[in-house]
């Protein structure tokens, strides 16, 4: 459970999952709360405890033109509402906000078109999408696994078959044996 957070805040914070702003400041609020019940009951007092300094990744606060301040006002803000929760409570709430970000789940295989051009294939509990390298939120095109006739690869070459015959099979290729197998 913890490690699963862990893995989670990792991809927020390198971008690999895309957050908006308010869900950030949510998320770093609990991450807060859940650092500072294990440490202490009395709660976060962000001026007079310095290991208690709010912290997030360059990138993070770039991508939403917010400074530092701003950042700690509104995750202050935010942790006074869910102060005095317990570390696992704070947890499971970091994972339930997360688990709705759009990216959440999807994991990503770099792939080429028959033309070529590089993309994604992003792979999810709702199906195969494929996606411009540049713009992970919005799919080119989607499969729905319940649309979807056979999968399968043969060496570098990727297949999809979709269940409707009338629709044209697609083949995508990659650089590796290996993420055709993944």
């Amino acid at each position: 459970f913890h490690c699963c957070l862990v893995q989670v805040k990792k991809q927020i914070l390198d971008e690999k999952i895309y957050c908006p702003p308010e869900a950030s400041v949510l998320l770093a609020s609990y991450a807060v709360q859940a650092k500072v019940s294990l440490r202490s009951p009395l709660g976060f007092v962000p001026d007079s405890d310095p290991d208690n300094h709010i912290s997030l990744e360059n990138g993070v606060i770039n991508l939403y033109q917010m400074t530092p301040e701003m950042w700690e006002e509104r995750i202050t803000a935010w942790y006074g509402q869910h102060r005095g929760r317990a570390r696992d409570e704070a947890e499971m709430e970091y994972l339930k906000i997360a688990q709705d970000l759009e990216m959440y789940g999807v994991n990503y295989f770099a792939i080429r078109n028959k033309k070529g051009t590089e993309l994604l294939l992003g792979v999810d509990a709702l199906g195969l999408h494929i996606y411009d390298p540049e713009n992970r939120l919005t799919p080119k095109i989607s499969f729905p696994w319940n649309e979807i006739r056979n999968v399968s690869y043969s060496d570098k070459e990727f297949t999809i078959k979709p269940l409707d015959k009338k629709i044209d099979v697609f083949k995508f290729n990659s650089s590796k044996l290996r993420v055709n197998k993944l």
